[in-house]
């Protein structure tokens, strides 16, 4: 399973089976080919000029699947939450002012992935007992040091499986 950057505000999820486009904003450059995309914010500018191969876009709350991901969408309008289920790894994928959408109904994924839109409190994320937290967006940098952690090493892409996640809690950064 691999998460990439394909542009500051967009992600590319690519499983065995299928891929996922999360955001294509107008800023998508180049020719991405995936099998379902996933919009957080119905109101986004998004360029599905360059996005080829997609079946269904995916904007809102509900049960979906795609190839053999499966997805699942929590809330309305701006900001939806979706627990996606990738290879077997359980993935939150929010911006990060989305994800109080969730409190009361928390419950344990193997990756959270935030669009760092805004700073939230380390709590909101640990809640979810993550064993790897993927960063990226405006935010992201000053979120890291909110955590306590130093900026490292950016990386365009984060690459695992379900037997090599971390044991503890790893913060992943993605940039350009």
């Amino acid at each position: 399973m691999e998460i990439a950057l394909i542009t500051k505000n967009a992600l590319k999820i690519k499983g065995k089976h299928a891929s996922l486009a999360v955001d294509p904003g107008i800023d998508l450059r180049t020719k991405t080919v995936v099998d379902a995309v996933l919009l957080s914010d119905k109101l986004l500018e998004n360029n599905f000029s360059k996005i080829e191969g997609h079946r269904v876009i995916i904007s809102g709350p509900g049960s979906y699947e795609a190839g053999k991901i499966k997805i699942s969408g929590l809330g309305s309008g701006a900001n939806v939450v979706y627990s996606v289920r990738v290879d077997g790894v359980e993935i939150l994928l929010s911006k990060a002012s989305g994800i109080k959408k969730i409190q009361g109904t928390e419950r344990d994924y193997d990756i959270v992935v935030l669009n760092v839109d805004t700073l939230i409190e380390e709590s909101l994320i640990t809640s979810l007992s993550p064993k790897a937290v993927v960063l990226y967006g405006e935010k992201s940098e000053e979120m890291l040091k909110s955590l306590g952690k130093n900026p490292s090493e950016k990386v365009n892409k984060y690459q695992t499986t379900l037997e090599k996640l971390p044991k503890e809690m790893e913060i992943i950064l993605l940039g350009q």
